[in-house]
């Protein structure tokens, strides 16, 4: 899976599905799935650090509010070199978005899997109650999660 699949699993609320209604080695799969994953946005979240660190931004709020005070003070010279810092990051980012984490772990079978999707079409993410694995989060986890 490359690294934006994963980050858009995360924001639909892969971390939050139940597999209370599946047997223990199916919820053995599930666990392992949802151990890959967040050890995969932990990952991601340290080489966005790093990302950042290569391109000379020490504190994200440190780098803000300077930008602001260039803003305000109308320094476009200064402004340009961080939007060349921000463009240079930005850059790195969406290479590191493209990157490939592979989950070799189990796998559900389909019955399983549709077990786990009917389990899990009302949970609450962020406030709101969504149907966590249908959609394109469906389609994502073929061959991941399920065959």
């Amino acid at each position: 899976m490359k690294n934006h699949e994963i980050s858009y699993l995360i924001e639909q609320g892969i971390l939050s599905i139940k597999s209370h209604s599946l047997n223990a080695d199916a919820a053995y799969k599930v666990f392992k799935f949802r151990k890959f994953i967040n050890a995969a946005m932990l990952s991601i979240g340290e080489a966005e650090r790093g990302l950042l660190d290569e391109v000379g931004i020490k504190d994200v709020r440190e780098f803000d509010t300077r930008r602001a005070k260039l803003v305000e003070a109308g320094d476009t010279e200064g402004i340009q070199e961080m939007n060349a810092q921000m463009a240079s990051f930005i850059k790195l980012k969406n290479e590191l978005m493209m990157d490939e984490q592979k989950y070799d772990g189990p796998k559900l079978t389909w019955e399983e899997w549709k077990t786990l999707q009917d389990e899990n079409q009302a949970i609450e993410v962020n406030g709101k109650k969504i149907d966590a694995l249908s959609g394109p989060v469906e389609l994502l986890l073929e061959g991941n999660l399920w065959e």
